[in-house]
């Protein structure tokens, strides 16, 4: 995965640049790919390639909280990433593995590999409820789920599914997708008024209407992230409300 995480590395401020051309912004120029945050992760095998799911997760969090993930990692660091908030979160994601095709979608024969998919899939709710976010009674294990032939063709499923409004009021969706390389983690949260979205590889950005925000992740976003190819066999969308 080495090889993969520089490529990515290369196209992170492409891509946090691309957000402008279709009225939106990146709020927060972050990225697991770069340092200093590679630089910690890298450190533990089990974490070098990212913990896409437990980012994502604490700016679902954050979001929800009307805060910003920017500023729960810069606490006690100035304008920087506090290293003790990137190792608290790596040490939540390492409970159980990383997302892999049998995390939400059981297709594996290993059932060293399941348990370890559902590991992290009871670590991520947990962790959720403790913060305020539960799941969506009826449209969560399962909403969203998606299975695409053609990897440019997901980037479309994905997108409609996000900006599907069902059962109104503000969600918080996490964003599970897999291909030839394993799987990845995004969030999203949108309403009426706007949407955000962050992927732990690019960062977080804003959008002022949905249909702004579909623009970009279709035509410029999936694409230039390098995910089409690598990323492009399957989705599923977790969806969460506020308690009470």
């Amino acid at each position: 995965m080495d090889v993969l995480n520089s490529i990515i590395a290369a196209r992170v401020k492409s891509v946090q640049a691309s957000a402008k051309g279709y009225s939106g912004s990146c709020t927060y120029a972050f990225s697991q790919m770069t340092n200093p945050v590679a630089d910690i992760i890298g450190k533990d095998k089990t974490t070098k390639d990212g913990i896409c799911e437990m980012l994502s997760a604490r700016w679902m969090v954050e979001n929800s909280r009307g805060r910003s993930l920017q500023a729960w990692l810069s606490a006690g660091a100035g304008n920087g990433i506090d290293a003790n908030k990137i190792r608290l979160l790596m040490q939540l994601f390492i409970i159980g593995e990383s997302m892999r095709p049998s995390r939400m979608i059981d297709e594996s024969d290993n059932a060293a590999v399941r348990r370890g998919a559902q590991n992290q899939d009871a670590a991520t709710q947990n962790f959720l409820l403790s913060n305020g976010l539960v799941p969506v009674p009826g449209n969560n294990g399962g909403w969203g789920q998606g299975d695409s032939s053609g990897g440019d063709k997901i980037k479309h499923l994905i997108a409609r599914d996000l900006c599907d409004p069902r059962g109104g009021g503000r969600r918080w969706r996490m964003i599970g997708i897999w291909g030839s390389v394993g799987g990845h983690a995004m969030a999203f949260s949108g309403d009426d008024t706007g949407c955000a979205f962050f992927d732990p590889n690019y960062g977080a950005f804003a959008f002022s209407s949905k249909s702004k925000f579909r623009d970009w992740f279709t035509h410029a976003f999936y694409p230039m992230a390098f995910y089409t190819k690598l990323l492009g066999k399957r989705y599923e969308l977790l969806d969460y409300q506020k308690a009470g």
